[in-house]
């Protein structure tokens, strides 16, 4: 039994049962699937699929076959994965980041952590908190950026980083820019642009609203804070976001809500994945960074 002959057969499992479908999907010939699938039955002296009507079904064996083999070409991609990491130094960091934190924190982390690990290169991924979380599930992250209020799930290894106010924001011209307090009870009215359903903002604030029997006048949803800011500049839709994101725009005033609204910014990462060189690294380098000074 090889691993070219275990992949032929799990091939022709992904694909329906269907040898033509798996010799497209992976550019192999049929007769090579074919081939594979006999030498395999060959050797065990079992049927690993039944065939009637030019059509194939798995046997109870070639389930447990099947079973059996998904689990030991994952970890056998994985030690792959590894020793190429290892033998090439992997020096790429798969950072996933909120658009309204990395407004704030990428042009640090570029400078900074450049400096210090010129030979690392970081490819952002911007993207809602339960995005980034089922991004760092799937391996697609290696370590995210995500807002939250309450604890993490403890399927992820975590460090806080920030601890960030979030306010209401309108245009300097916008009759409430009297304002630095307000109340969630003042706002029933006022045109709203909020952040998609991913961001954990938006479903903090929606609950804020409910809580106070209100149903929010929202205008739109996006998730470009660029276009949150012109809308809000130009009088059309007021928001929230972070204080010290509103207090970088020009034209905008951020006011305070009564009972001030507080999000902790962790950096997470999954407690099963292989730590290589660069994650090491980037945990460091955050650990001792001085954007830990803002946490209250």
């Amino acid at each position: 039994m090889t691993i070219l002959q275990m992949r032929y057969f799990q091939a022709v499992c992904n694909n329906n049962n269907n040898i033509s479908k798996a010799a497209k999907a992976i550019n192999i010939s049929q007769p090579s699937i074919s081939n594979a699938i006999k030498e395999l039955e060959n050797e065990f002296g079992i049927r690993l699929f039944t065939r009637a009507n030019r059509s194939l079904s798995l046997t109870f064996e070639g389930n447990r076959f099947l079973e059996m083999i998904n689990k030991f070409l994952e970890q056998f991609d994985s030690i792959t994965q590894i020793m190429m990491d290892l033998g090439e130094k992997r020096n790429l960091i798969r950072l996933g980041i909120p658009p309204l934190l990395g407004y704030l924190i990428l042009p640090k982390i570029y400078t900074n952590f450049s400096k210090l690990y010129p030979n690392t290169e970081i490819s952002i991924i911007e993207a809602g908190s339960s995005v980034l979380m089922e991004n760092i599930r799937n391996n697609i992250c290696d370590i995210a950026f995500v807002p939250h209020r309450d604890t993490i799930p403890s399927e992820f290894k975590s460090l806080p980083v920030l601890k960030l106010e979030t306010v209401y924001c309108v245009s300097e011209n916008h009759s409430l820019a009297v304002y630095d307090h307000i109340g969630i009870e003042n706002l029933a009215n006022e045109p709203l642009v909020m952040f998609k359903d991913s961001f954990v903002l938006n479903k903090v604030i929606m609950n804020l609203f409910k809580e106070k029997n209100i149903s929010p006048n929202v205008e739109l949803f996006t998730d470009q804070l660029s276009t949150a800011q012109k809308l809000i500049r130009e009088c059309i839709a007021t928001g929230f976001m972070s204080k010290e994101i509103a207090e970088s725009m020009t034209g905008v005033k951020s006011i305070s809500l009564e009972n001030p609204l507080y999000f902790t910014y962790s950096i997470i990462w999954s407690k099963n994945c292989y730590m290589y060189s660069g994650m090491n690294d980037f945990i460091e380098y955050v650990k001792k960074s001085e954007m830990r000074m803002l946490l209250a």
